[in-house]
């Protein structure tokens, strides 16, 4: 009877790992995915399979640790640096998609107008900016030199009666941004940022 109870006690820890297992392996799987999904390089970018393959292996190594963590015999010290293995890939997964989205905007940080123009890459604008306003320095320019350069963004007059111009950038949605450029009555431009729409 003590033998039958304790191999019942073995089947039902050894089901609820699994079931640890699985939830877990689900858990990060969604979890890359969601981070993943909201940045436009790897969605979008034409080198996307680049950042695909980063989270792929790290969700792959995760997986791994995870399952020498549950059903790997082995010493207590590897079982401790495995688990640590897994709490620091969900930890660091954040850092890890960010990195990725940076290594595949790589072809789109250098500016150019047909860059910006292009309709298959207008969602990928938001990594030009910074060198867009190096190289031209935007504040200080005049409406018609902005308008030859980006082409003519929706005019709009912002709640403290200001007037802006502003461009889609990013992901349509919620994490869609725009780029906006303030100027005065003489048509020069005063100040540019990005916010959320």
């Amino acid at each position: 009877m003590e033998k039958k109870n304790k191999n019942a006690k073995k089947v039902i820890v050894f089901v609820l790992k699994i079931i640890v297992f699985i939830f877990l392996c689900v858990f990060y799987a969604r979890l890359i995915s969601f981070f993943g999904h909201y940045t436009d390089s790897i969605t979008f970018g034409e080198y996307k399979y680049i950042g695909i393959i980063i989270l792929v292996t790290v969700c792959v190594g995760f997986i791994v640790s995870l399952a020498f963590a549950l059903f790997k015999k082995s010493s207590k010290t590897k079982k401790i640096v495995t688990s640590l293995i897994c709490a620091a890939l969900i930890v660091l997964v954040i850092p890890i998609v960010n990195l990725a989205e940076r290594i595949c905007a790589i072809p789109y940080t250098e500016f150019s107008t047909e860059g910006w123009n292009n309709s298959t890459t207008d969602n990928l604008r938001q990594y030009m900016i910074p060198d867009l306003e190096e190289k031209y320095k935007i504040v200080g320019m005049r409406l018609e030199d902005v308008y030859s350069l980006i082409g003519e963004g929706t005019e709009e007059t912002s709640t403290d009666g200001s007037h802006e111009i502003t461009y889609d950038i990013g992901t349509f949605g919620v994490w869609h941004n725009t780029y906006v450029l303030e100027y005065d009555k003489n048509g020069i431009v005063t100040k540019t940022y990005t916010r959320p729409k």
